[in-house]
C-alpha cells in the first residue's frame, strides 16, 4: 500500500513538490487554526481524503 499525505500547513507549497504523493489542501480566509475556523470545510477536505485514499 503506497502512503498518501494530506498537507495542512502554510508551508505545503514547499513540501508538496517535496514528498512524493502529497496532496495540498487549501482552506481560504483562515488564520492559524483552520478546524475551529471552518470545521465544515475542513472536516470535508479530510474525509474527502480518507475515503479516496480507503482509509
Amino acid at each position: 500500500m503506497t502512503e498518501r499525505i494530506l498537507l495542512h500547513v502554510e508551508i505545503a507549497d514547499k513540501l508538496a513538490t517535496e514528498i512524493p504523493d502529497a496532496e495540498r489542501a487549501t482552506i481560504a480566509n483562515t488564520a492559524h487554526l483552520t478546524s475551529p475556523e471552518r470545521p465544515e470545510e475542513f472536516n470535508r477536505i479530510v474525509l474527502g481524503f480518507l475515503e479516496q485514499h480507503g482509509v
